[in-house]
């Protein structure tokens, strides 16, 4: 008896509608950042690993703090010192971690009721221009920025030792280039361009930014 001939199936895939666009944005307030430094993370693995400390504290040294407080796309300073920054500086670019670009978007349009939770929101758009820095091997979007970042010094309250020194990169003047792949089909482009409008006045980027209270990192489409 001849076998029967199986059926072909034929499954058709719903499509997807993948579309790329150029949003750009202007801060409209100074942007400060501040990733755990190296030398915050020597010494968080250091207690993890049970290593004794010293009873004496290592000298500060603000130029440290502040040179790990900047992602940089382009080769950082050598040593620890106003010099070495300022000749790195020199035609040196900058960058933020593309994590925290996408969530400025992503919560201001949870918090409007327009997605349900943020996991939703982070795979409906994807930023694809970034770079890896050179110090943390992190994706970052550059910031465009006509001069080098400043150092901002503040004196902070802390839960262990009552206050500490921060010593940190503030961009005064700065804008990003962020191309940007979406799923059209779910999310159309003026919807996409909303929430990075509602980010940039309600969440905003960097430390202390609008959601935080401060209002820096406050940012406006700039179309």
């Amino acid at each position: 008896m001849a076998a029967k001939k199986e059926t072909p199936v034929v499954i058709t895939l719903p499509k997807v509608e993948f579309k790329t666009a150029i949003i750009k944005i202007r801060g409209t307030t100074p942007l400060v950042t501040q990733p755990k430094s190296l030398k915050m993370m020597r010494n968080i693995s250091e207690k993890q690993h049970g290593r004794a400390k010293t009873k004496k504290h290592d000298m500060r040294n603000e130029w440290e703090d502040f040179i790990e407080s900047i992602y940089w796309l382009s080769t950082p300073p050598k040593d620890f010192t106003e010099e070495a920054f300022n000749e790195a500086a020199k035609g040196a670019r900058y960058g933020f971690a593309v994590g925290g670009v996408k969530d400025s978007a992503i919560m201001a349009a949870m918090r409007r009721g327009l997605i349900k939770n943020a996991v939703t929101g982070r795979g409906l758009f994807q930023i694809v221009n970034t770079q890896k820095d050179m110090l943390y091997d992190k994706q970052c979007v550059e910031i465009i920025t006509p001069k080098p970042p400043k150092m901002r010094v503040d004196c902070l309250s802390t839960f262990n030792s009552g206050a500490d020194m921060r010593y940190r990169p503030q961009f005064d003047e700065w804008s990003m280039e962020l191309e940007v792949r979406f799923d059209a089909g779910i999310l159309p482009l003026e919807q996409l361009l909303m929430w990075f409008q509602l980010g940039g006045f309600a969440c905003g980027l960097g430390e202390n930014r609008a959601e935080k209270g401060e209002g820096w990192g406050s940012y406006e489409l700039d179309m």
